[in-house]
């Protein structure tokens, strides 16, 4: 039994593998080990969210058996040859198998933004990293029928979340090949590390914990120079969630660096209204609860309203950072917005105003 998979798919990934990778992708090193560190986790705990249904649980041996095992060796001789991109597609189609195409395209946007890779590049790592997680996994796994492979997969989720929080930590974070990643910002301000929703089946919610990181970890890519922050580990949120209840509230970040336009930091405001709309929405349960999470709903559109009303003044740079954030975040609050409004008794009282912020925010994309 593995002891921790998230290892195993590490000792796969050696600075010579990484180089090729690169060479290949025109990027450097250390925005390969980015994405692979972030990427591993990520799509684990998408598998193990995914093994939790039948059809699911499918795909995911239907991975297993088609993974290679010694994939990592025949993708250094595909790189050698110039020839790898096959074995990049196959990753992406296998990835889109088992997590579904929208909670794939959302994962690349999300690691892309905040790594600052193309969205090109990200894909194509991220079809790496889904070879090589499925590689490791299958050594693992071999022998284990659909519930042996589900119980090895939800034995290791504290796993995986905490990989996901250090990831985008400092010195002490998890990374591929801590040696070649960049230094840490001399003065950036270490972020609280959000809490992780628990994970549920037919949906994207695993990823809701990446809205307020991915706009922290963005901020930080513009303006500190693609330096890493402060390591600090995410913990597991409490798993006894309704099956209808959309994704928990996250801990909002510290904000690392500011935007500032006619005094107001844009950065700051633009990612307390994302985070307020998130936790917002995560309290609504049926209209009672609605109605009470008006007044939060509005507070953070406030708060959009004033990034909104501040962005004819935004010069190109900061615009497109802007951009970046709200993209990394936009798709997995549409998602909860959506199925807030779905709710009986619900829509009629919140759809107002989140249809007004989620335009804006729309706004801020373009």
């Amino acid at each position: 039994m593995a002891t921790n998979l998230i290892t195993d798919v590490m000792k796969l990934v050696t600075p010579a593998l990484v180089d090729r990778i690169a060479a290949a992708l025109g990027i450097n090193a250390s925005a390969v080990n980015s994405v692979l560190a972030a990427a591993v986790p990520a799509i684990f705990s998408g598998v193990t969210e995914a093994a939790s249904t039948r059809t699911g649980l499918n795909s995911v041996m239907a991975a297993l058996n088609h993974a290679k095992p010694d994939f990592a060796s025949d993708l250094n001789v595909a790189l050698s040859g110039g020839n790898a991109a096959p074995m990049m597609s196959a990753g992406t189609k296998m990835l889109s198998s088992i997590l579904g195409a929208g909670a794939l395209n959302n994962l690349t946007s999300a690691i892309s933004s905040s790594t600052g890779v193309s969205a090109t590049a990200g894909a194509s790592l991220i079809g790496i990293a889904g070879q090589l997680a499925m590689s490791a996994f299958a050594k693992q796994a071999m022998g284990l029928d659909g519930a042996g492979v589900t119980n090895l997969l939800n034995s290791q989720k504290s796993q995986f979340g905490s990989s996901l929080g250090n990831v985008f930590g400092g010195p002490g974070a998890a990374t591929m090949h801590p040696t070649t990643a960049p230094e840490p910002a001399p003065h950036a301000t270490p972020p609280v590390p959000p809490v992780l929703p628990a994970a549920r089946s037919g949906g994207t919610n695993w990823l809701m914990w990446l809205i307020p990181l991915a706009v922290i970890v963005g901020a930080a890519w513009y303006f500190l120079g693609h330096r890493d922050m402060d390591d600090k580990a995410a913990a597991p949120a409490d798993q006894t969630a309704a099956q209808t209840q959309p994704a928990p509230a996250a801990t909002p970040p510290a904000t690392p660096a500011a935007i500032m336009v006619d005094n107001v930091d844009v950065t700051k405001t633009l990612g307390d209204s994302l985070t307020g709309l998130t936790g917002a929405l995560g309290g609504i349960t049926d209209a009672a609860s609605a109605q009470a999470a008006v007044a939060k709903l509005q507070a953070s559109a406030t708060g959009i309203d004033t990034v909104s009303g501040l962005a004819a003044k935004f010069t190109p740079e900061q615009k497109s950072a802007v951009a970046a954030l709200v993209t990394a975040a936009l798709p997995a609050l549409k998602d909860s917005a959506a199925k807030v409004e779905a709710m009986a008794g619900v829509g009629d009282v919140v759809k107002p105003v989140l249809d007004a912020a989620l335009a804006k925010l729309d706004a801020l994309t373009k």
